[in-house]
Order: C-alpha cells, then structure tokens, then sequence
C-alpha cells in the first residue's frame, strides 16, 4: 500500500470512526453496524496502525499564530484544547455546531491539506513542546470509563414492570415529525423513538430503569431507541449524578 493509499484510508476510516458516510458525509443511522462500539474501538485500531505505519512527520507548514489562535477560540468557548478538538476545528468536522466556531476563518482551514491523522500527530507534539496540558480522551468524556454496561449482566425487572415502561414511554409521544431524512426514516422503522429528543420525562424512566437492569437490549426494546443511544445517555446521566453527590460531599 502506497503513502497515498495510506491517506486515501484514514479519511475514510476516520470518517467511519466519526459517525459519517466517507462518500456523502451525511451521519449514519442510529442502528447502523459502523455504530456499534467494537467496530468503532476495531476502526480506531486500524486508524492508529495505519498513522504508526506511515511515520509521519510531525513538521508540517501549519502557521503557529493559527494554532495559539484555535487554542484561545476553543477556551473562549469553554472548550479544552486537545490535539482531537483543534484537529476536528482546522479541518472544519460537524462535531462544532456554534455559529462561533463555525463562522471563524479557523474552521476548515486545513480540511483540504491535511488528514485528521496528520494534524493529530502535528497538534499532539505542538501541545507537548509548548507545555500546554495534553488532555486524554477520557478526560475530554470521562463517562465512557464507567462499566456499567460491560459488567456483568443483571435483570430484576419483572414482566409486568417491563408493559408498564414500555406504555410509559409511547406516553410521552414523538415531538421529531418533520422534515426527517431518509436516515431518520429508515431508523425509524427498528426504533420508533430513533433521534428523538431526550424529554426530563424519558431521562427518569431510564434513570429508574437502570436501578433494575443494565441489559441493553432490553432498555433498547422498552425505549424503542438503539443500544448505543440507551448507553451514551445512561453513562452521561450517571456520571452527572456522581459529580453531583462529589459536589454535594465537598460543601461545607
């Protein structure tokens, strides 16, 4: 495989990795496989071999002052600097959806230059020689870390406890109605409650739910939404809950 084919296959691993059709750059569905957690950990591998492989070297023509200026933007929009967030704002990704960030002559600035792999490798070693704090991703999502999903299997949900969710949920209605893509529509047709916005309702029916199960499967069929969309709300809801109480614990 050629250095061109090495950077024709990070764009589109790294695309993958980040939710998008590599052709279209539309987000993919909910239930879609690419979604699933062990392929995206499978890409993230394979992305990393692939940079490993190909030695680049992090002296690139990128202008400094647009560097400290992208730092300064991010920490004005309360934002930590890490290698990924400058990454994802030089190339101009979705995952900035300020009209700030999205408005300043800094966002996509390189999104024809350079790879996400090669600013990554760039930006790691900048941020290093100019002793800013190199912030992991799990400090950037520090609920990813919590194994309540990965540990082991547990149901005290009872049958009719399971009918009564379940009503619960239809309950509270789809406010989403229009103007659905197809993305949405074709989603839909497996989880009924697919991009819908989460209601302070539906987050407490998970919330308690999660007292009695962690099988996602099962909380999937009762909120008719994906297993991905089940666990990243649920880990974010209990790791709000845990700084609460730190917070709570550290008052006087």
């Amino acid at each position: 495989m050629s250095i061109m084919d090495k950077k024709e296959a990070l764009k589109i691993l790294e695309a993958l990795a980040d939710g998008c059709s590599p052709i279209t750059g539309e987000l993919i569905e909910d239930d879609h496989i690419m979604n699933n957690r062990d392929v995206i950990w499978a890409l993230q591998y394979a992305i990393t071999a692939i940079k490993q492989s190909a030695q680049t070297s992090p002296e690139m023509e990128i202008d400094k002052k647009a560097i400290k200026a992208a730092i300064n933007l991010l920490e004005q929009n309360k934002l930590k600097p890490t290698a990924n967030r400058l990454a994802g704002l030089l190339l101009g990704t979705r995952k900035f959806r300020t009209k700030v960030i999205q408005s300043d002559p800094l966002y996509g600035q390189y999104r024809k230059r350079f790879t996400k792999g090669q600013l990554l490798d760039f930006l790691e070693h900048y941020l290093v020689a100019h002793k800013y704090k190199v912030y992991s991703p799990n400090q950037d999502e520090p609920w990813k870390l919590n194994p309540f999903f990965t540990q082991s299997l547990f149901n005290n949900l009872s049958d009719r406890a399971m009918d009564q969710l379940k009503q619960k949920v239809k309950a509270i209605g789809i406010v989403k109605t229009e103007n659905l893509n197809v993305h949405i529509i074709q989603a839909r047709k497996r989880y009924y409650r697919s991009h819908e916005p989460w209601s302070e309702v539906e987050m407490e029916l998970l919330t308690k739910a999660m007292q009695y199960t962690n099988d996602l499967e099962l909380l999937s069929e009762c909120f008719g939404r994906s297993k991905n969309a089940i666990e990243v709300c649920g880990l974010k809801k209990l790791y709000e809950q845990q700084m609460q109480m730190e917070t709570q614990k550290s008052d006087p």
